[in-house]
């Protein structure tokens, strides 16, 4: 995994100075949120292997 990335958009809308070594404690507010939300993902089958599933065994 890359390390985090943190830009000042207002002051540098080209994203090309990260600032996220300056700012730790967004860093790691941001890095929660992601964990958090992360954990409320249900993981599924992708709806596309279910829909070929279903032409390939044919009618039922």
């Amino acid at each position: 995994m890359n390390p985090p990335a943190l830009f000042h958009l207002l002051e540098d809308p080209g994203e090309r100075f990260n600032v996220a070594d300056g700012h730790p404690e967004v860093v790691a507010e941001l890095l929660a949120a992601v964990q958090r939300h992360q954990q409320q993902l249900e993981i599924k089958p992708p709806l596309f292997d279910r829909r070929l599933q279903s032409i390939l065994s044919g009618p039922q």
